[in-house]
């Protein structure tokens, strides 16, 4: 008959281990995220991929840094999208967009 060792095995996961591989993922995400130079595919991205609002809000700076040299018209449309992304009023997108536009 087979002996039943004294003791259990370690089943926990090592979570150090874990919080280094998801911080890993978490700063390749970020690079890709980053990579991204036209503001439709950056809020087409952070809208379907990234559900939590504080994932997104840190992506907003970066959003207008790349709607600030579009036309006014395309921004107007950007900025309609971002609502709904950002959940932002119209009024604030438009008043951190016009700062963006000027810091240019």
């Amino acid at each position: 008959m087979p002996t039943i060792p004294n003791y259990i095995p370690n089943t926990q996961p090592d979570i150090a281990r874990l919080e280094r591989e998801l911080a890993v993922i978490a700063a390749h995400e970020a690079e890709k995220l980053h990579a991204i130079t036209d503001p439709w595919s950056l809020l087409s991205k952070l809208r379907w991929e990234y559900e939590q609002l504080r994932h997104r809000a840190r992506w907003y700076p970066r959003f207008l840094e790349l709607t600030a040299p579009w036309p006014r018209a395309d921004q107007d449309m950007l900025l309609a999208e971002a609502q709904r992304v950002f959940k932002v009023r119209l009024r604030v997108l438009r008043a951190d967009l016009a700062r963006a536009v000027a810091s240019r």
